[in-house]
């Protein structure tokens, strides 16, 4: 079965696990939620490359069908966005297909003991970027899925120790593209978080992950250890900050570099000014998985900046500009001994507008802006734009 037969497969099955039960009984009416996106986008550089871009418009079909359950000791949270995307210029395939599942749960058994459970797929046809930030440059259908399960118990009534499991798996449809590319992470981790005042908490945790690669000597372990703090200043205003130190172990033989170290760290404020502005700014940086063949590892840096106003009851406006800059080291290259260093710099600005016609109805305004200027694969510069129409039904 391909990878595109898969992503259609589980997309169905999402919807079949739905709880139709407790619609059907008349109890769960007010849960749902559906939207329909209809948009029609301009596209100046449908396949991201350097030189001959080829521009496209394309007409984009979205539903947005998502259900919430909130009782005493238990919510529930599953969302199924499939969508369809038309282009007008785009030789070899003019029509994909999307499709994205959303699951979130947590319950609560009694005071001192919770569980949850989070999941994030995504199948597509036409990849630029995945959730964690990797750069998906390949005109390949893939899957990606990510799974994330913790156990929580209250220590005090102010100390909580959490113990938690992440799965991520990336898979193309291509055996070429697949072979260089597919990878599975797997992480374990403990967090010790303390509320030591109502505006204020203190957290450290220690985590360790593998790194598993089609082609075996790009495999790894990581050991991490961290320390974090979120404060509140006033309603307005709060921020976070985690900083800790992480060693990368590489298992392939061939890999002139035994073990890479590096700190970590994630800094983010929001702010608040009035009740229709939000403000937030943010910086990382941290050792990720290559998306590039033979590279290992990569060192990622990422600043942004984004905004959101409501302009007036009915329109909002919404801004988001980042910076992302990854290292790779050729010491880190599997297979490869004295391979180049290479590094490359993501630029990109997003901005979007809604407008509310009424209650159901609602226009949006979209433009996105990418700049990327690398040592280890093709530059390319992209800008998308396009209106909408988002219908809640």
């Amino acid at each position: 079965m391909t990878v595109k037969t898969r992503g259609m497969v589980i997309g169905l099955l999402a919807i079949l696990c739905l709880p139709w039960s407790a619609m059907a009984q008349g109890a769960a009416y007010k849960n749902w939620n559906v939207q329909n996106r209809l948009r029609l986008e301009y596209d100046d550089n449908v396949f991201t490359t350097q030189n001959n871009q080829l521009q496209s418009w394309k007409v984009i079909e979205q539903i947005d069908l998502s259900y919430n359950l909130s009782m005493e000791n238990t919510f529930l949270s599953l969302r199924w966005r499939p969508g369809f995307v038309f282009w007008e210029n785009r030789p070899g395939d003019d029509s994909t297909f999307d499709n994205a599942f959303d699951l979130s749960f947590n319950h609560i058994f009694n005071p001192r003991w919770s569980v949850s459970l989070q999941d994030t797929y995504r199948f597509t046809q036409n990849p630029e970027q995945n959730d964690r930030g990797t750069t998906l440059r390949q005109q390949n259908d893939f899957i990606y899925n990510a799974l994330l399960g913790a156990v929580s118990y209250l220590v005090t009534t102010k100390t909580r120790l959490e113990l938690a499991g992440r799965w991520i798996t990336l898979q193309y449809d291509e055996d070429e593209v697949a072979q260089r590319n597919d990878y599975d992470l797997y992480v374990g981790g403990l967090t010790l978080r303390h509320a030591w005042k109502p505006q204020t908490a203190f957290s450290a945790d220690v985590r360790y992950e593998t790194l598993e690669y089609q082609i075996s000597e790009r495999d790894s372990d990581t050991v991490s250890v961290g320390v974090g703090a979120e404060h509140t200043f006033n309603p307005g205003f709060l921020g976070s900050a985690h900083a800790g130190y992480q060693n990368r172990d590489f298992k392939g033989r061939t890999v002139t570099q035994n073990d890479s170290t590096s700190p970590t760290f994630d800094l983010k404020l929001t702010y608040l000014p009035a009740p229709a502005t939000r403000l937030s700014v943010g910086a990382s940086y941290s050792l990720f998985e290559s998306d590039i063949f033979p590279y290992s590892s990569t060192d990622r840096g990422r600043v942004f900046l984004s905004a959101g106003h409501d302009i007036t009851a009915k329109v909002s406006g919404f801004l988001t500009v980042s910076y992302t800059r990854n290292e790779y080291d050729g010491n880190e290259a599997a297979g490869v001994e004295l391979f180049k260093d290479g590094e490359e710099d993501w630029y990109q600005v997003s901005a979007r507008m809604n407008y509310k016609l009424n209650r159901r109805n609602s226009l949006e305004l979209n433009w996105q802006y990418t700049d990327v200027d690398s040592d280890v694969r093709e530059n390319f510069k992209r800008q998308r734009g396009g209106i909408g129409w988002v219908l809640k039904i």
